[in-house]
C-alpha cells in the first residue's frame, strides 16, 4: 500500500496529495484508543479516493478498511515547492506534524469529569 497518493499537480512542483498516516493502537489521556478516538470524534474514517485496486487514483479495499477502522488517517493537503522525487521526505515530515496535531486535538477525547 502506498502512503502518498498524488491527486493532482496544480502547477510545477505544487501537488495536492492524500497522505495515509498510520495511527498507533495505544490509549490517549482518557484511556480511549487513539484509533477509536479518531473515528468516534468524526476526525477520521473517510477517504477522497474512489474504490478500486489501489492504482490509477483509486484505493484498495484493504487500505480503505484501515481508514474506516482508524488505523490510517487520510490527510489531504497542497504541498508547494516539492519535486516529485522528494515525496518520501514530505511524507515523513508531514506525518510527524499531523500525528502531533492529532495528539493535541484528541488527547483527552472521550474523557468524562
Amino acid at each position: 500500500m502506498a502512503n502518498t497518493h498524488i491527486l493532482e499537480q496544480i502547477k510545477p512542483n505544487v501537488f495536492r496529495v492524500a497522505l495515509h498516516i498510520p495511527i498507533p493502537s495505544a490509549n490517549n489521556n482518557s484511556g480511549v484508543n487513539w484509533q477509536t478516538a479518531l473515528i468516534n470524534s468524526g476526525t477520521g474514517g473517510t477517504t477522497v479516493l474512489k474504490d478500486g485496486d489501489g492504482t490509477a487514483g483509486t484505493i484498495s479495499a484493504a487500505e480503505k478498511a484501515q481508514i474506516v477502522a482508524g488505523s490510517l488517517y487520510e490527510y489531504v493537503a497542497v504541498e508547494e515547492g516539492q519535486a516529485i522525487a522528494t515525496v518520501p521526505v514530505l511524507f515523513t515530515r508531514r506525518s510527524a506534524e499531523v500525528l502531533g496535531f492529532l495528539q493535541i486535538k484528541l488527547g483527552w477525547y472521550g474523557g468524562t469529569v
